[in-house]
């Protein structure tokens, strides 16, 4: 890793990025980690692709749902929950109060 973070420093400094500001590269692969959960990449996959063995590594360093995610996670359970307001029966025998 330190090779690669030196050429990626070198490109900043030296080469093609040079110019810009300078993006550390843990920031990239944070970048990434939550795109692909963004994206709806299953987090096991997301883990594996970053080379973690342990899932809770991902939680509590990389992802980290943004607000439409959470928000789209709420639609998601409401949509569900009222389809069962349409239909005459429930799961595991729930009823509904309104």
């Amino acid at each position: 890793p330190k090779t690669v973070s030196r050429y990626w420093h070198r490109a900043f400094s030296e080469g093609a990025l040079r110019g810009m500001r300078y993006i550390p590269m843990k920031n990239l692969r944070h970048t990434n980690a939550s795109l692909m959960h963004e994206a709806g990449v299953p987090d096991v996959a997301n883990s594996m692709y970053h080379g973690h063995a342990d899932l809770r590594t991902d939680y509590r360093h990389y992802l980290s749902p943004e607000g439409a995610a959470v928000d789209g996670a709420a639609s998601t359970l409401s949509d569900y929950l009222s389809s069962f307001e349409r239909e005459s029966t429930v799961p595991y025998g729930w009823r509904i109060v309104s």
